[in-house]
């Protein structure tokens, strides 16, 4: 196979993650608007404060996803998130029973 010069859009989780899987073969670039990498998993940063802007916590539903979380690589990065979750539906709120959630520990861009 010929090594090809690829070219990735946002530096999320998905461009990070395929940019990653890209360049054991490939050439890859990865451009994004933003000053760090992260996307929607990013931290912001004040002289007072600091707070994850983007997904509060992510699930893992596909079983190759849950071992490469549970892998040495990850151990003291991702915590289980014990929550209480639920959603809006008409006027009530319903308990959010769709899996198990985690955070990535310190904060959000540490994954």
């Amino acid at each position: 196979m010929m090594t090809q010069n690829i070219a990735i859009v946002g530096a999320g989780i998905s461009g990070l993650t395929a940019g990653r899987n890209l360049t054991q073969k490939h050439n890859v670039t990865i451009f994004d608007k933003s000053r760090g990498v992260g996307g929607r998993m990013s931290t912001r940063y004040s002289e007072l404060y600091e707070f994850d802007h983007g997904a509060q916590y992510f699930t893992a539903k596909d079983e190759r996803f849950k071992m490469i979380l549970s892998s040495e690589t990850f151990e003291d990065v991702i915590k289980p998130w014990d929550s209480r979750a639920f959603y809006k539906k008409e006027n009530d709120l319903i308990p959010d029973t769709g899996g198990f959630r985690y955070v990535s520990y310190p904060r959000m861009n540490s994954f």
